[in-house]
């Protein structure tokens, strides 16, 4: 007679190794459907057409309609692209439109081109130099530009104002407002729940410092934003008015006195901007398409070709040099450790690429793209003293590209930089330092009933949040703080050529935009990534054959899995309020001490 209790217990074991055979199959595989993937997306072969070169006919229309979030810096290989695609929008690179734009100029095959802009999003100041470059040599070429969106606005109209014909669906609206910042203010924290912030700050408008001490914005500190955002519109306007060949303050009394514009169009605000001149045609895509012969009158297609700008840009193969610049771009709040987001700069990270520079002899001079607003000072420190190597030490020239914001330790280390180019719409200066650290004894004590106590050998306690900076405490943070405000002033002063004095006249926290800055001597000159590129090749004497190389760190495949899982929390901080508050905590600055400016001008969204 067989053991029931053995025969029971051999098929449960059984069955649990057949379930883990399943499982562990299950993960064999989609780690290979992975790999196989990987090897397909980033394969530069698995890209071609099939038949070769991408066909262009005769008088066709080259359509450019980029789905997705505007860029600059190529994907990298993200396995959570894969394992969570909604975490991931599409990225569209801004390179990939501007070369199409300067392919079309020259080429005789392309007589038109149409933009739609109904599906790009992200578009924002720092782009509006690249896209100012290649809009202007294809308009060179005498060829038409059409333009159609959904709705225009402040980004997507800096675009539209370049065209021929500017379609509006009757729907729609233009709006070119959006020259603003809008900030959560902490300082009222501590009398209605008990969190105190001790703030100390060495700069009278370091904007930051008064995120967590007051409860608005100083008088010193509006001032200094309302100088910036004046010079940004103004800029804005006079460039959509010279693109248009209307007058600027046609686009001024639009703007400004929208409400009237709007009654005098019945509260019809697509016509509303027909009448202003802003727009040409008030028409659906479908219409548009009629107009430039690519549907017939029933919207069917047509005989005349078109060829999107993405197989387009496939017949222009771009080979690789052995004279090279190297292309960094340090994006996001600086840090001293990696972050869960795309959008961060740590500083061994970087610091790796520009030794990747120092040793790839093909590498003649590096371009450093910047979109920061600084962050952790001894992160930005270090980053600075690998560019200074690099620079100075190796003799491979570094210049600056600063695109939407290039500020505070973003200026830091771009102060020590060969050559510095800024666009007339980057936010940069505001050198000074902060500390910034919540205490919520009070909150614990009164909510919660909680204190807390401590005792040390020597009777000096590390700063906590569980309890009130002493006073002894404050000073020595005080002494601390001017000390690096000092050596910050000292770096820009040795950097930029500038007295000392100069440089204590200009800091002190102010912004500027790169038109003020250009002015001050805080820049070298005013220009695109494609222009920084041009001097950079220049400067080293390759300016007839060279190529670009991104430098990037390939992130460990364990990495991006787990950064997959904290990808969602970013989501809570879209808003730039929250997204000011979540940097700041994402920071570990070992001294607790920043050079940090998180303002940046709103960009499109969808």
């Amino acid at each position: 007679m067989k053991d029931k209790k053995g025969g029971f217990f051999s098929a449960f074991f059984r069955g649990l190794n057949l379930i883990r055979l399943i499982i562990l199959n299950l993960i064999f595989f989609f780690l290979l459907f992975l790999f196989i993937a990987a090897i397909y997306k980033y394969n530069p072969d698995s890209k071609k057409p099939k038949t070769g070169i991408t066909a262009v006919s005769a008088d066709s229309v080259l359509l450019i309609n980029p789905a997705g979030q505007l860029t600059e810096k190529p994907d990298e290989f993200l396995w959570h692209n894969y394992l969570f695609s909604e975490n991931t929008p599409d990225s569209v690179l801004l390179s990939d439109i501007t070369d199409a734009l300067v392919h079309a100029a020259h080429d005789r095959r392309i007589t038109a081109v149409l933009f739609d802009l109904t599906s790009l999003y992200g578009i924002s100041l720092g782009h509006f130099s690249e896209l100012k470059a290649a809009f202007q040599e294809y308009k060179e070429s005498n060829k038409p530009l059409y333009v159609f969106a959904p709705e225009y606005r402040l980004g997507s109209y800096y675009i539209a104002s370049f065209g021929d014909r500017i379609f509006l669906d009757p729907m729609g609206a233009v709006d070119i407002s959006g020259f603003y910042s809008e900030a959560l203010f902490y300082g009222g924290m501590e009398k209605k729940l008990g969190i105190q912030w001790n703030v100390i700050q060495a700069g009278a408008y370091k904007s930051m410092a008064e995120t967590y001490s007051n409860t608005g914005f100083s008088d010193g500190v509006r001032q200094n934003y309302q100088s910036v955002f004046r010079n940004l519109r103004q800029t804005y306007i006079q460039d959509i008015a010279a693109n248009r060949a209307v007058s600027a303050e046609q686009f001024d009394a639009f703007s400004l006195r929208y409400l009237d514009a709007l009654r005098a169009a019945n509260g019809d605000s697509a016509q509303a901007a027909l009448n202003a001149g802003l727009v040409t045609d008030l028409a659906t895509y479908e219409d548009c398409c009629v107009e430039l012969g690519i549907l017939d009158e029933t919207y069917r297609m047509s005989d005349r070709d078109y060829i999107v700008y993405t197989d387009y840009n496939r017949a222009f193969k771009k080979k690789e040099s052995e004279n090279q610049i190297g292309i960094i771009h340090l994006n996001g709040a600086i840090s001293s450790h990696s972050n869960t987001t795309n959008e961060a700069a740590d500083s061994p990270s970087l610091i790796e690429l520009f030794d990747q520079a120092a040793d790839d002899d093909s590498i003649k001079a590096v371009v450093l793209r910047i979109d920061s607003g600084g962050g952790e000072v001894n992160a930005s420190e270090d980053i600075r003293r690998s560019l200074e190597r690099l620079s100075k030490k190796i003799g491979k020239p570094v210049i600056v590209s600063m695109s939407d914001i290039a500020a505070s330790g973003a200026y830091w280390i771009a102060s020590s930089a060969d050559y510095i180019f800024s666009s007339p719409y980057t936010i940069t200066g505001s050198i000074g330092v902060l500390s910034a650290a919540p205490n919520i004894q009070q909150l614990l004590q009164d909510y919660f009933g909680i204190t807390s106590d401590a005792v040390s050998a020597e009777g000096r306690i590390p700063s906590s949040f569980f309890r009130s900076m002493t006073e002894e405490e404050r000073q020595q943070y005080t002494l601390e703080i001017d000390h690096t405000y000092a050596v910050f002033l000292d770096k820009v002063s040795q950097g930029r050529g500038l007295p000392l004095k100069t440089v204590e006249e200009l800091a002190q926290g102010k912004i500027y935009t790169g038109i003020q800055a250009k002015e001050l001597q805080l820049v070298d000159e005013l220009g695109g990534f494609a222009d920084a590129v041009r001097y950079a090749a220049t400067k080293v004497g390759i300016q007839e054959n060279y190529s670009l190389k991104l430098l990037y760190k390939a992130p460990p495949v364990t990495d991006e899995i787990l950064k997959s899982l904290l990808t969602a929390q970013t989501r809570l901080y879209s808003a730039s309020d929250l997204q000011t508050f979540h940097e700041l905590l994402q920071l570990r600055s070992r001294k607790g001490f920043y050079v940090y400016t998180p303002l940046r001008i709103p960009r499109e969204e969808r």
